[in-house]
Protein backbone atom coordinates (compact mmCIF):
# COMPACT_ATOMS: atom_id res chain seq x y z
CA UNK A 1 0.00 0.00 0.00
CA UNK A 2 2.77 2.37 1.00
CA UNK A 3 4.51 1.97 -2.32
CA UNK A 4 1.66 2.08 -4.47
CA UNK A 5 0.96 5.64 -2.58
CA UNK A 6 5.04 6.78 -3.35
CA UNK A 7 4.40 5.60 -6.94
CA UNK A 8 1.22 8.04 -7.21
CA UNK A 9 2.76 10.74 -5.88
CA UNK A 10 6.21 10.44 -7.86
CA UNK A 11 3.84 10.42 -10.97
CA UNK A 12 2.23 13.45 -9.98
CA UNK A 13 5.46 15.30 -9.15
CA UNK A 14 6.52 14.05 -12.84
CA UNK A 15 3.63 15.90 -14.64
CA UNK A 16 3.97 18.58 -12.54
CA UNK A 17 7.53 19.09 -13.52
CA UNK A 18 6.82 18.86 -16.93
CA UNK A 19 3.54 21.17 -17.05
CA UNK A 20 6.02 23.98 -15.77
CA UNK A 21 8.97 23.33 -17.76
CA UNK A 22 6.42 23.61 -20.99
CA UNK A 23 4.50 26.23 -19.36
CA UNK A 24 8.52 28.65 -19.02
CA UNK A 25 9.27 27.34 -23.26
CA UNK A 26 8.74 30.08 -25.97
CA UNK A 27 5.00 29.16 -27.05
CA UNK A 28 2.29 30.82 -29.39
CA UNK A 29 -1.68 30.77 -28.37
CA UNK A 30 -4.11 28.21 -30.09
CA UNK A 31 -6.87 31.10 -30.25
CA UNK A 32 -9.55 28.48 -30.58
CA UNK A 33 -8.26 25.92 -27.33
CA UNK A 34 -5.76 28.32 -25.72
CA UNK A 35 -2.77 25.38 -26.13
CA UNK A 36 0.30 26.23 -26.02
CA UNK A 37 2.65 24.88 -28.83
CA UNK A 38 6.45 25.17 -28.78
CA UNK A 39 8.10 27.66 -31.59
CA UNK A 40 12.10 28.00 -32.00
CA UNK A 41 13.53 30.84 -33.54
CA UNK A 42 14.14 29.24 -37.24
CA UNK A 43 16.57 33.14 -38.44
CA UNK A 44 16.24 34.44 -41.69
CA UNK A 45 16.93 31.08 -43.22
CA UNK A 46 14.08 29.10 -41.43
CA UNK A 47 11.72 31.42 -42.26
CA UNK A 48 9.70 29.48 -45.09
CA UNK A 49 9.25 26.62 -43.13
CA UNK A 50 8.85 28.17 -39.73
CA UNK A 51 5.14 27.78 -37.74
CA UNK A 52 2.55 30.01 -39.95
CA UNK A 53 0.98 32.70 -37.42
CA UNK A 54 -2.31 31.65 -36.48
CA UNK A 55 -3.78 35.48 -36.61
CA UNK A 56 -2.51 38.76 -37.70
CA UNK A 57 -0.42 40.35 -34.99
CA UNK A 58 0.31 43.83 -34.43
CA UNK A 59 3.51 45.31 -36.74
CA UNK A 60 5.42 46.53 -33.30
CA UNK A 61 5.45 43.49 -32.21
CA UNK A 62 7.56 42.33 -35.65
CA UNK A 63 11.37 41.16 -35.20
CA UNK A 64 12.19 40.54 -38.65
CA UNK A 65 11.01 41.34 -42.09
CA UNK A 66 12.34 39.55 -45.42
CA UNK A 67 10.81 40.62 -48.84
CA UNK A 68 11.73 39.27 -52.02
CA UNK A 69 10.78 41.16 -55.52
CA UNK A 70 13.08 40.08 -57.67
CA UNK A 71 11.85 40.52 -61.58
CA UNK A 72 13.99 39.10 -64.37
CA UNK A 73 17.36 37.57 -64.61
CA UNK A 74 19.03 40.18 -62.82
CA UNK A 75 18.45 41.11 -59.14
CA UNK A 76 18.47 44.37 -59.08
CA UNK A 77 19.41 46.89 -55.78
CA UNK A 78 16.44 47.07 -53.29
CA UNK A 79 14.59 44.08 -54.88
CA UNK A 80 15.41 41.45 -51.92
CA UNK A 81 15.25 43.07 -48.59
CA UNK A 82 15.96 41.52 -44.96
CA UNK A 83 15.64 44.27 -42.19
CA UNK A 84 15.96 42.48 -38.27
CA UNK A 85 14.25 45.06 -35.96
CA UNK A 86 15.24 44.51 -33.03
CA UNK A 87 19.21 44.95 -33.78
CA UNK A 88 18.01 47.76 -36.67
CA UNK A 89 20.03 46.21 -39.41
CA UNK A 90 18.83 46.43 -43.16
CA UNK A 91 20.38 43.79 -45.61
CA UNK A 92 20.25 44.08 -49.12
CA UNK A 93 20.37 41.84 -52.24
CA UNK A 94 20.89 38.77 -49.87
CA UNK A 95 18.55 35.45 -50.07
CA UNK A 96 16.81 34.40 -46.78
CA UNK A 97 19.73 31.74 -47.02
CA UNK A 98 22.03 33.90 -46.60
CA UNK A 99 21.32 36.13 -44.39
CA UNK A 100 22.14 34.72 -40.93
CA UNK A 101 25.61 35.02 -41.83
CA UNK A 102 25.80 38.08 -43.60
CA UNK A 103 26.85 41.72 -42.74
CA UNK A 104 24.27 44.19 -42.74
CA UNK A 105 24.58 46.05 -45.44
CA UNK A 106 23.26 49.38 -43.17
CA UNK A 107 22.38 50.22 -39.47
CA UNK A 108 19.15 52.03 -39.70
CA UNK A 109 17.65 54.59 -37.19
CA UNK A 110 14.26 54.52 -35.13
CA UNK A 111 12.55 56.71 -37.78
CA UNK A 112 13.91 54.56 -40.71
CA UNK A 113 12.24 51.99 -38.93
CA UNK A 114 9.31 53.48 -38.49
CA UNK A 115 8.79 54.22 -41.90
CA UNK A 116 9.40 51.06 -42.67
CA UNK A 117 6.55 49.11 -40.71
CA UNK A 118 4.60 52.49 -41.87
CA UNK A 119 4.65 51.48 -45.66
CA UNK A 120 3.60 47.83 -44.94
CA UNK A 121 0.63 48.98 -42.76
CA UNK A 122 -0.20 51.98 -45.95
CA UNK A 123 -0.16 49.01 -48.63
CA UNK A 124 -2.11 46.77 -46.22
CA UNK A 125 -0.29 43.80 -46.70
CA UNK A 126 -1.32 41.89 -43.62
CA UNK A 127 -4.65 41.80 -45.29
CA UNK A 128 -3.36 39.84 -48.31
CA UNK A 129 -3.83 36.14 -48.89
CA UNK A 130 -1.43 33.71 -47.61
CA UNK A 131 -0.95 32.37 -51.38
CA UNK A 132 -1.41 33.66 -54.59
CA UNK A 133 -0.16 30.20 -57.00
CA UNK A 134 -1.22 28.93 -60.27
CA UNK A 135 0.09 25.46 -60.88
CA UNK A 136 1.23 26.55 -65.02
CA UNK A 137 4.28 27.86 -63.31
CA UNK A 138 5.55 24.29 -62.43
CA UNK A 139 6.76 22.90 -66.02
CA UNK A 140 7.86 26.21 -67.14
CA UNK A 141 11.26 27.96 -67.31
CA UNK A 142 9.87 31.36 -67.11
CA UNK A 143 9.18 30.80 -63.42
CA UNK A 144 7.56 34.10 -61.25
CA UNK A 145 7.39 34.75 -57.77
CA UNK A 146 7.41 36.89 -54.96
CA UNK A 147 7.65 36.76 -50.96
CA UNK A 148 6.87 38.32 -47.69
CA UNK A 149 7.56 36.71 -44.48
CA UNK A 150 7.14 39.08 -41.56
CA UNK A 151 9.05 37.18 -38.30
CA UNK A 152 6.44 37.77 -34.63
CA UNK A 153 8.17 38.02 -31.17
CA UNK A 154 6.69 34.73 -30.47
CA UNK A 155 8.39 33.67 -33.82
CA UNK A 156 5.81 32.69 -35.71
CA UNK A 157 5.91 33.96 -39.43
CA UNK A 158 3.31 35.77 -41.13
CA UNK A 159 3.81 34.35 -44.86
CA UNK A 160 2.66 35.80 -47.96
CA UNK A 161 3.76 34.57 -51.64
CA UNK A 162 3.33 34.32 -55.08
CA UNK A 163 3.96 31.94 -57.72
CA UNK A 164 3.63 31.01 -61.39
CA UNK A 165 4.45 31.12 -64.75
CA UNK A 166 5.86 35.00 -65.88
CA UNK A 167 2.93 34.99 -68.49
CA UNK A 168 0.72 34.77 -65.43
CA UNK A 169 2.52 37.35 -63.14
CA UNK A 170 -0.05 39.74 -62.78
CA UNK A 171 -2.28 37.18 -61.74
CA UNK A 172 -0.25 36.34 -58.50
CA UNK A 173 0.30 39.82 -57.26
CA UNK A 174 -2.08 41.17 -54.60
CA UNK A 175 -3.93 44.64 -54.47
CA UNK A 176 -1.43 47.51 -54.14
CA UNK A 177 1.67 44.55 -54.66
CA UNK A 178 3.27 47.14 -57.42
CA UNK A 179 3.02 50.02 -55.17
CA UNK A 180 4.54 48.65 -52.20
CA UNK A 181 7.08 46.64 -54.10
CA UNK A 182 7.97 50.42 -55.59
CA UNK A 183 7.90 52.06 -52.08
CA UNK A 184 10.01 49.54 -50.35
CA UNK A 185 12.97 50.09 -53.15
CA UNK A 186 12.54 53.44 -53.14
CA UNK A 187 12.81 53.04 -49.17
CA UNK A 188 16.24 51.06 -49.70
CA UNK A 189 17.42 54.21 -52.28
CA UNK A 190 16.78 56.73 -49.50
CA UNK A 191 18.65 54.76 -46.79
CA UNK A 192 22.35 56.47 -46.47
CA UNK A 193 24.17 53.45 -48.40
CA UNK A 194 26.82 54.45 -50.54
CA UNK A 195 30.05 52.29 -50.72
CA UNK A 196 28.06 49.00 -49.25
CA UNK A 197 25.67 48.95 -52.04
CA UNK A 198 28.69 48.88 -54.84
CA UNK A 199 29.03 44.99 -54.43
CA UNK A 200 25.27 44.60 -54.31
CA UNK A 201 24.59 46.61 -57.64
CA UNK A 202 23.66 46.46 -60.78
CA UNK A 203 26.58 45.54 -63.09
CA UNK A 204 27.03 46.43 -66.40
CA UNK A 205 29.39 44.88 -69.54
CA UNK A 206 29.80 48.13 -71.08
CA UNK A 207 32.32 50.98 -70.79
CA UNK A 208 31.04 54.15 -69.54
CA UNK A 209 32.55 57.38 -69.71
CA UNK A 210 35.18 58.36 -66.73
CA UNK A 211 33.35 61.48 -66.45
CA UNK A 212 30.52 59.24 -65.68
CA UNK A 213 32.03 57.63 -62.52
CA UNK A 214 31.56 58.82 -59.35
CA UNK A 215 32.93 56.37 -57.05
CA UNK A 216 36.18 54.29 -57.17
CA UNK A 217 36.72 50.87 -55.01
CA UNK A 218 39.96 49.29 -54.92
CA UNK A 219 40.54 45.92 -53.28
CA UNK A 220 44.19 44.74 -53.31
CA UNK A 221 44.23 41.95 -51.29
CA UNK A 222 45.80 38.16 -50.50
CA UNK A 223 44.18 36.33 -47.83
CA UNK A 224 46.04 35.09 -44.72
CA UNK A 225 48.72 37.76 -45.34
CA UNK A 226 47.78 41.17 -43.62
CA UNK A 227 50.57 43.40 -45.05
CA UNK A 228 49.61 42.62 -48.91
CA UNK A 229 46.12 43.73 -48.41
CA UNK A 230 45.04 47.25 -49.48
CA UNK A 231 41.23 48.85 -49.65
CA UNK A 232 41.40 52.42 -51.41
CA UNK A 233 37.64 54.33 -52.10
CA UNK A 234 37.37 57.48 -53.48
CA UNK A 235 33.89 59.19 -53.31
CA UNK A 236 34.56 61.60 -56.28
CA UNK A 237 30.91 63.27 -55.84
CA UNK A 238 32.42 64.50 -52.18
CA UNK A 239 35.67 64.65 -52.68
CA UNK A 240 36.57 62.04 -50.10
CA UNK A 241 39.37 58.93 -49.63
CA UNK A 242 38.72 56.49 -47.60
CA UNK A 243 42.03 53.95 -47.30
CA UNK A 244 41.78 50.48 -45.54
CA UNK A 245 38.34 50.22 -44.38
CA UNK A 246 36.48 47.13 -44.97
CA UNK A 247 33.80 48.27 -47.87
CA UNK A 248 30.84 47.70 -45.75
CA UNK A 249 32.38 50.32 -43.21
CA UNK A 250 32.97 52.81 -45.41
CA UNK A 251 29.62 54.09 -44.84
CA UNK A 252 29.86 55.08 -40.99
CA UNK A 253 33.74 56.45 -41.07
CA UNK A 254 35.10 59.42 -41.22
CA UNK A 255 36.96 60.13 -44.80
CA UNK A 256 40.50 59.21 -44.23
CA UNK A 257 41.51 62.44 -46.00
CA UNK A 258 39.70 65.40 -48.49
CA UNK A 259 41.04 65.52 -52.00
CA UNK A 260 41.18 68.49 -54.30
CA UNK A 261 40.16 69.23 -57.63
CA UNK A 262 43.63 67.86 -58.95
CA UNK A 263 43.95 65.28 -57.07
CA UNK A 264 40.77 63.90 -58.25
CA UNK A 265 42.24 64.19 -61.80
CA UNK A 266 44.78 62.83 -61.35
CA UNK A 267 43.17 59.52 -60.01
CA UNK A 268 41.31 59.70 -63.31
CA UNK A 269 44.25 60.05 -65.14
CA UNK A 270 46.05 57.00 -63.39
CA UNK A 271 42.61 54.45 -64.27
CA UNK A 272 43.34 56.56 -67.98
CA UNK A 273 46.65 55.72 -68.17
CA UNK A 274 46.65 51.96 -67.17
CA UNK A 275 43.70 51.41 -69.19
CA UNK A 276 41.91 49.83 -66.52
CA UNK A 277 38.29 49.93 -68.41
CA UNK A 278 39.91 47.43 -71.01
CA UNK A 279 40.89 45.20 -68.96
CA UNK A 280 38.19 41.70 -69.24
CA UNK A 281 35.71 41.53 -66.35
CA UNK A 282 37.11 38.54 -64.56
CA UNK A 283 40.49 36.75 -64.29
CA UNK A 284 39.75 33.67 -62.43
CA UNK A 285 41.77 30.25 -62.03
CA UNK A 286 39.24 27.36 -61.24
CA UNK A 287 42.27 25.67 -59.17
CA UNK A 288 42.03 28.02 -55.95
CA UNK A 289 39.45 26.28 -54.03
CA UNK A 290 41.96 23.50 -53.53
CA UNK A 291 44.52 25.97 -51.48
CA UNK A 292 43.90 27.21 -47.90
CA UNK A 293 45.34 30.83 -49.09
CA UNK A 294 43.23 32.20 -51.76
CA UNK A 295 44.58 35.64 -53.88
CA UNK A 296 41.65 38.85 -54.67
CA UNK A 297 41.39 41.64 -56.44
CA UNK A 298 38.81 43.84 -57.12
CA UNK A 299 38.10 47.01 -58.91
CA UNK A 300 34.75 48.97 -58.91
CA UNK A 301 34.05 51.95 -60.81
CA UNK A 302 30.54 53.06 -59.82
CA UNK A 303 28.68 55.34 -62.57
CA UNK A 304 25.92 58.10 -62.27
CA UNK A 305 23.10 55.76 -62.79
CA UNK A 306 24.61 53.28 -59.93
CA UNK A 307 25.14 51.38 -61.62
CA UNK A 308 29.24 49.41 -61.54
CA UNK A 309 31.62 48.50 -63.64
CA UNK A 310 33.57 45.87 -62.09
CA UNK A 311 36.87 43.87 -62.64
CA UNK A 312 37.95 41.11 -60.57
CA UNK A 313 40.39 37.86 -60.22
CA UNK A 314 40.79 35.26 -57.87
CA UNK A 315 43.12 32.50 -57.56
CA UNK A 316 45.48 30.90 -54.74
CA UNK A 317 48.46 32.27 -53.72
CA UNK A 318 50.28 30.70 -55.82
CA UNK A 319 49.50 31.33 -59.35
CA UNK A 320 48.46 34.90 -58.57
CA UNK A 321 50.19 36.21 -61.82
CA UNK A 322 47.57 34.43 -63.97
CA UNK A 323 45.03 36.46 -62.76
CA UNK A 324 46.48 39.72 -63.23
CA UNK A 325 45.44 42.06 -66.12
CA UNK A 326 47.89 43.81 -67.99
CA UNK A 327 49.80 47.11 -65.90
CA UNK A 328 48.03 45.88 -62.61
CA UNK A 329 51.08 45.68 -60.54
CA UNK A 330 52.12 49.16 -61.88
CA UNK A 331 48.18 50.05 -61.27
CA UNK A 332 48.72 48.73 -57.99
CA UNK A 333 51.86 50.86 -57.01
CA UNK A 334 50.38 54.11 -58.46
CA UNK A 335 46.91 53.93 -56.64
CA UNK A 336 49.03 53.06 -52.97
CA UNK A 337 51.72 55.81 -53.89
CA UNK A 338 48.49 58.05 -55.13
CA UNK A 339 46.83 57.56 -51.32
CA UNK A 340 50.17 58.42 -49.82
CA UNK A 341 50.66 61.13 -51.26
CA UNK A 342 46.64 62.72 -50.63
CA UNK A 343 47.14 61.93 -46.52
CA UNK A 344 50.78 62.84 -46.59
CA UNK A 345 49.19 66.30 -48.17
CA UNK A 346 46.69 66.51 -45.68
CA UNK A 347 48.29 65.89 -42.06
Amino acid sequence: MKKGMVYIIVILLSILFIGCKNSNNNTINNTSTNEKIECQDTGFGGMPNAEKTIETQPLNQMKKIYCNFVEGNATKFGEIIGMDIEKKELYINYYYTQLDDAEPTYKLSDNEIEEFLNIIETYKVQEWEQEYILKEYADSNNYYSWAVYMQNEDNTVEKHRGEANTSYSEKVKPPNYDEFRAAMIEFVDRCDIEFSRIPLSEIVREKRSLEQVKKVVCIFMQENIDDERKVIAIDIENKELYVDYEITQIDYEEPTCMLTDSEIEELLNIIKEYKIQEWDYEYVYEEYEHSLERYVWTVYLENEDNTVEEHWGLTDTFNSAGVKPPNYDEFKVAMEEFADRCISRDK
